[in-house]
């Protein structure tokens, strides 16, 4: 999966959640590559987690990796996942 197809960006975007993550890779609007749902260990979520994202990273070698920015406004997001971000 490490091959771009012709004028794709790939783009990796990671969504936190309280026992994990959700992401999905595309490389265009109508070219999703891959998607799922991943759970983080109960001992140590968040580096759980960051494992988990660099292996994605590590696979896919994205050009953009998109994040909710939860810096400002009113974000339902637990402390833990707000720290992830």
């Amino acid at each position: 999966m490490n091959v771009l197809s012709n004028n794709g960006v790939r783009i990796l975007a990671i969504d936190p959640t309280t026992s994990g993550f959700g992401f999905a890779v595309t490389e265009s609007p109508n070219d999703l590559v891959d998607w799922g749902v991943r759970s983080a260990s109960v001992i140590d979520k968040n580096a759980t987690t960051l494992e988990l994202i660099f292996e994605l990273i590590e696979r896919y070698r994205p050009q953009i990796i998109v994040l909710q920015d939860c810096r400002t406004g009113r974000w339902r997001r637990c402390e833990r996942v707000r720290d992830l971000l």
